[in-house]
């Protein structure tokens, strides 16, 4: 599993205060056939909101000997427990075997999530296509 955190600063619609987010990077691991095979997010990772939208760039890793299937990132709140996505980045297709996806941006499709302006600290969470579900 790959961690690293960043400060994002931002402005939240309808507030007059600008929100500080600590991003930690956590990669769910896409299993394989053993155990020893992941895909894993590459960090430093980095997610930032202004009033224009939201981006995260990430890179990602392919230690199996097969390719990925279709890859997404995650953005919950890495304090509530019930990990509710407040956005979600679709990867391109996949990572090939052995190979990485050098660090990129992608838009981030925010869904609502009513927050006061402050600090929050975020988790990033790859989940892989496999057989039509996200794991």
């Amino acid at each position: 599993m790959s961690r690293a955190s960043a400060v994002v600063n931002g402005n939240v619609p309808n507030r007059s205060r600008s929100p500080r987010w600590l991003a930690v990077c956590a990669s769910v691991l896409a299993v394989g056939a053993l155990a020893q095979e992941t895909v894993n997010l590459e960090c430093p990772c980095r997610f930032e909101y202004s009033e224009a939208g939201a981006t995260v760039t990430v890179a990602v890793r392919n230690f199996r000997a097969l390719d990925s299937g279709d890859l997404r990132v995650r953005i919950a709140p890495a304090t509530d427990l019930s990990w509710v996505d407040i956005g979600v980045a679709s990867l391109e297709d996949g990572v090939a075997a052995d190979a990485t996806l050098e660090a990129k941006s992608y838009g981030v499709e925010l869904h609502d999530w009513n927050r006061e302006a402050g600090e929050y600290r975020l988790a990033l969470l790859l989940d892989e296509n496999q057989g039509g579900s996200w794991v």
